[in-house]
């Protein structure tokens, strides 16, 4: 038997951006009624599950680097949640020296921590890295490890905590009216909503033969801006 529910904001994918977004979101206006789907909440089937963890702050994108660093100062809010053990990036020509050389100073632009070490220093820190022809390594100090499973079980309790709902199963539809998504359709019933955030385009193989507008990706402002489109959209 299926129903009808009314959500303000429906995130499909419980990964470590729903579930972020979950939490931010219940946190910030206990009034809004906010329901995460995922096809399973008790493994991480997607690619949050199978990430590595590595935290590198630095990206030549100015906007990526802040958002890396706002990234860490949340995660080490969360007990167990990032390990700061360093990162090392390392040269083996010329080229490369000259490389890291401009990386250093575009980091220390944006203000984060970072200096060109020895090869033979950056050994003494992780010698099964760092090969015999390295001639000089840049090493941030504040990068590291984070645990995505403990990240996201964070935020998943405290958006509970927080009133957001968790269903778990598919979205088998996701319902448009005049260019905008006002719902989605899972096998329990329809959930009608205000907004729908999904972390990125869903599988086309669980929708052949449906019309089902594609999420379309541009740059804006230097931020990746995600809007939806018709797909004969310019």
């Amino acid at each position: 038997m299926t129903s009808q529910q009314t959500a303000d904001i429906v995130i499909i994918g419980r990964g470590i951006v729903g579930s972020a977004l979950a939490y931010f979101w219940s946190i910030s206006d206990a009034e809004k009624r906010v329901v995460v789907i995922d096809r399973s909440f008790s493994t991480l089937k997607g690619s949050t599950g199978v990430a590595p963890g590595f935290v590198g702050q630095f990206n030549e994108s100015e906007v990526l680097t802040r958002l890396a660093i706002d990234s860490v100062k949340e995660y080490l809010k969360i007990p167990g949640g990032v390990d700061l053990v360093g990162g090392l990036e390392l040269a083996t020509s010329s080229h490369g020296v000259e490389k890291l050389k401009s990386r250093l100073e575009m980091a220390k632009n944006v203000g984060l921590e970072a200096e060109l070490i020895s090869a033979e220093r950056a050994s003494q820190m992780a010698p099964s890295l760092v090969r015999n022809d390295s001639l000089l390594a840049l090493h941030f100090a504040g990068d590291g490890t984070a645990s995505p499973i403990t990240i996201v079980s964070f935020y998943r309790e405290e958006a509970r905590k927080h009133g957001a709902d968790l269903i778990e199963g598919d979205v088998t539809d996701i319902r448009v009216s005049d260019g905008r998504v006002n719902g989605v359709m899972t096998p329990s019933g329809f959930i009608e909503a205000v907004d729908t955030a999904t972390k990125r385009a869903l599988d086309p193989n669980r929708f052949k033969g449906r019309d089902i507008e594609s999420l379309k990706q541009e740059s804006l402002d230097g931020y990746n801006h995600i809007y939806k489109t018709q797909e004969n959209s310019q």
